[in-house]
């Protein structure tokens, strides 16, 4: 993908988290998607149980998270994020930086290893 491709899509995918647009959210991923979490050792694989991951945590009414991007790496259909959360009416979580390394294939999120 061309980076304007991929800004694109990341400019969809993080409009969808701010709101709160579970629909639009999952349109940037592929059908057999997966992120493995690299401290837990978890991985998630699949858009269904990525949706139901994601409706559990992110995409929770009462948590109220918004998010921005603080730095940004770029290395061909790679890129790194360091995401922070902006809002949020879960105590603790305004402030935090959560670490994303996505691949990207086929005009979609493909792959993502994050720290958190």
């Amino acid at each position: 993908m061309e980076n304007k491709e991929i800004d694109e899509l990341m400019a969809r995918h993080l409009e969808a988290v701010d709101a709160n647009d579970i629909d639009a959210y999952m349109d940037t991923w592929a059908d057999n998607a997966s992120i493995e979490f690299l401290l837990t050792g978890k991985v998630v694989e699949g858009k269904e149980n990525l949706r139901k991951s994601f409706l559990e945590q992110l995409f929770n009414p009462s948590a109220g998270i918004k998010t921005e991007i603080a730095k940004e790496l770029h290395y061909k259909n790679f890129r790194t994020y360091v995401e922070r959360i902006t809002e949020s009416s879960i105590p603790d979580l305004a402030g935090l930086e959560i670490h994303w390394t996505l691949e990207f294939k086929d005009g979609k999120i493909k792959r993502v290893w994050t720290l958190q």
